[in-house]
């Protein structure tokens, strides 16, 4: 990915490269499982019993559900804008979480004290 980068006169961040060559290899790693399985499905199906022909149909598709999520992770860890997007989201929704939970404790104690009070 550096060498990319140094090629084109550091027009483009080589972490960029790094985010794109490292998607496309887990996608192609992902994408394997369903070729083989298509082929030996193909061309063996009297020959594989029923257990083994799901693992091979359930296999794959665990895989590429598994390609989507690495993708959420290679971009965090490679784009710094994206980590930035993320960390500063998360954090607006944990203050927003906490805010809310902080007020609902607060009401849940006014109505304890007015329930108490009411009884006296």
């Amino acid at each position: 990915a550096r060498v990319v980068s140094k090629r084109s006169g550091g027009r483009v961040r080589w972490l960029g490269v790094a985010a794109v060559s490292v998607t496309a290899i887990i996608y192609l790693l992902s994408i394997l499982p369903n070729t083989i399985v298509f082929v030996l499905l193909s061309s063996n199906v009297d020959e594989i019993d029923l257990e083994n022909k799901f693992l091979l149909v359930r296999a794959p598709h665990f895989l590429s559900a598994l390609n989507v999520l690495c993708n959420i992770y290679v971009y965090y860890f490679t784009i710094p804008s994206f980590r930035n997007f993320v960390n500063t989201t998360f954090a607006k929704a944990v203050r927003r979480l906490c805010c809310r939970v902080r007020k609902e404790n607060a009401d849940a104690d006014e109505k304890r004290r007015e329930t108490r009070c009411s009884a006296l």
